[in-house]
């Protein structure tokens, strides 16, 4: 029978020092039963993790010593409110290293006579660096940043034909962005008998002179491969490959960017600025449409009107 020996080095409460690993004594040894398995995908503590279920230890002296105080944070003794760091050896060899957490401390006569414990593998050091980020802290994403200025360099009429290739780093995305024909507040029909109605976008030279689509209908999306990869960068973790990660499910998955209802405008006050400055001397698509509100971008399948608020940066 192999043997297990479990080390656990303590937090102590009010202090940063650095504690030596203890030995701990060990009851039920053949319940902690280690498995490599994803234990629920909508819980991020068990994503691809090491996992064992809580297992015992006495109210020995030495586990006595180890979790003094635990329920006093007022107190220099162990802190129950963290997890600390851990490792389990077989036969004296090291198996796995990770983090325990003490869950549960049985009493009888104001005495504690056993300790409940959870042991997780490495991994679980990914929810604790995240903590309570959200995906716009990802800074990395933000070399994906684009112009959306009155589409004056068709950005959102190339990234709804074919999707934006963008270069980060010096190495290239294809289709990186796309912007897929959803509109965030229309419902578009498809219709080619009927030309009247301004949402049609059959491909009709009558619809031409109606509404039809216009860049400030759409929002951009951002492959999930590329959010995998800020989550790398940011958190300096690398995600296993193969399988899934290199499935064409994933190539072809993407996130619509669609955090606030409503249209893309002006986020960054400089590109306005920027622009507006230097459109007395020029003729571009932008700067008339910045003089002539009803200025008609032909370019743009079947654009009828530019919308003076469609000015902007998008930002990631």
């Amino acid at each position: 029978m192999q043997k297990v020996i479990l080390y656990i080095q303590p937090q102590i409460v009010g202090s940063v020092a650095t504690q030596d690993f203890v030995r701990v004594d060990l009851m039920e040894e053949e319940l902690i039963t280690l498995t490599q398995v994803i234990q629920d995908v909508k819980d991020i503590e068990k994503l691809f993790t090491d996992y064992s279920k809580t297992f015992n230890l006495p109210a020995s002296k030495t586990n006595n010593k180890l979790f003094k105080y635990w329920f006093n944070p007022d107190v220099n003794g162990f802190n129950n409110q963290i997890f600390s760091t851990a490792k389990i050896e077989l036969n004296h060899f090291e198996f796995k290293k990770g983090e325990i957490q003490l869950n549960e401390v049985v009493m009888k006569d104001n005495k504690p006579i056993m300790y409940k414990v959870t042991f997780f593998g490495e991994t679980t050091n990914f929810k604790n660096a995240i903590n309570e980020d959200q995906l716009s802290d990802l800074v990395w994403l933000n070399k994906f940043n684009h112009s959306i200025v009155y589409d004056e360099n068709n950005n959102v009429k190339a990234g709804l034909q074919f999707g934006l290739n963008i270069t980060a780093d010096g190495v290239v995305y294809n289709d990186a962005i796309i912007y897929p024909l959803i509109a965030h507040s229309l419902s578009y029909i498809y219709d080619t008998s009927n030309t009247t109605n301004p949402v049609n976008i059959a491909n009709n030279a009558g619809n031409h002179t109606k509404r039809g689509v216009l860049p400030e209908d759409l929002k951009p999306a951002i492959t999930i491969r590329l959010i995998l990869k800020a989550i790398e960068n940011q958190y300096n973790i690398i995600f296993k490959t193969g399988e899934f990660f290199d499935s064409a499910a994933l190539t072809n998955l993407y996130m619509w960017l669609h955090r606030e209802k409503g249209k893309m405008i002006l986020s960054k006050s400089q590109v306005f600025n920027n622009i507006a400055s230097s459109c007395s001397a020029s003729t571009t698509p932008s700067c008339t449409a910045m003089t002539d509100p009803t200025y008609i971008d032909t370019s743009f399948p079947n654009q009828a009107t530019q919308n003076d608020q469609f000015r902007g940066y998008f930002d990631l």
